[in-house]
């Protein structure tokens, strides 16, 4: 028996890859490819690592599969669906770098007395609100 992948589930799967790698080259986000083709340890411990719930119903996970160090951040579909809503620092955990943010205060006063205040950070290619406080 010859046990292969069909030639279109390759293509979507090198495709999907490369976006990801593509995202993170040009927002110069540092990471490791790891080909999980070549190394049968690290194929097992991405099956094993991901949590249950995003486990397929079927069969085992596809490439891409995303982690920050030991956590799991999810497969392609999640990272475009955070493409999409502009939350990829969140998605890959990442924190805003302090040289490339720019900060702004915004504050709205309801009465005499109270006051709403918010923090926004934003950076390249996201933002954040970081902190909202009720005076």
């Amino acid at each position: 028996m010859l046990w292969h992948l069909s030639e279109l589930v390759f293509w979507q799967i090198k495709k999907r890859q490369q976006d990801v790698v593509g995202f993170l080259e040009s927002n110069k986000i540092e990471f490791e490819e790891i080909d999980i083709t070549m190394l049968e340890d690290q194929r097992l411990w991405m099956y094993h690592n991901i949590p249950q719930e995003n486990q397929p119903a079927q069969g085992n996970p596809l490439p891409p599969q995303i982690f920050n160090n030991d956590a799991y951040c999810g497969d392609y579909d999640a990272f475009f669906e955070s493409k999409e809503n502009n939350t990829v620092a969140i998605f890959f955990g990442l924190k805003p770098k302090s040289t490339s943010q720019m900060v702004y205060s915004i504050e709205i006063h309801l009465n005499d007395k109270k006051k709403l205040g918010a923090k926004i950070m934003m950076n390249d290619f996201t933002s954040f609100v970081t902190e909202a406080l009720v005076k």
